[in-house]
């Protein structure tokens, strides 16, 4: 019964075009944050400078692309950087391979120190070697 009621709830708010982006746009995201999701979830902990030179902010690496502009090819990463206290809530920034550090944590240990502002933390973030 409650499958029935939810594929006919999924299948209502399909029908409304406005409902159906954010829905579905919600529904990705919360599939991402699920542990064991092979592909579709945040692979590291990274930290990139931004929103400017000389600041840091602790992201989620979550894919590797290239980018091709006249013939020139830039290796870059997609980083998700959630807001806190609600990971749905964020930026996506793309950011040059080379200008990223890959942290020495979990990516469950990275989300609550994001998600808590800073307030879990062991003190020291090490980056990898």
């Amino acid at each position: 019964i409650a499958r029935a009621l939810f594929r006919f709830f999924e299948k209502f708010v399909s029908s409304l075009p406005l409902a159906r982006t954010i829905y579905t746009a919600m529904k990705d995201i919360i599939s991402a944050l699920q542990p064991g999701k092979k592909g579709r979830s945040f692979r590291q902990v990274v930290i990139v400078e931004y929103p400017r030179p000389g600041l840091k902010t602790i992201g989620f690496l979550t894919n590797e692309l290239k980018i091709i502009d006249a013939g020139r090819t830039e290796e870059m990463v997609s980083v998700y950087l959630p807001n806190p206290p609600n990971p749905t809530s964020g930026f996506f920034i793309l950011v040059p391979q080379n200008e990223i550090k890959l942290l020495d944590m979990s990516v469950e240990e990275g989300l609550k120190l994001v998600l808590s502002g800073g307030i879990v933390t062991s003190g020291t973030v090490k980056c990898k070697s």
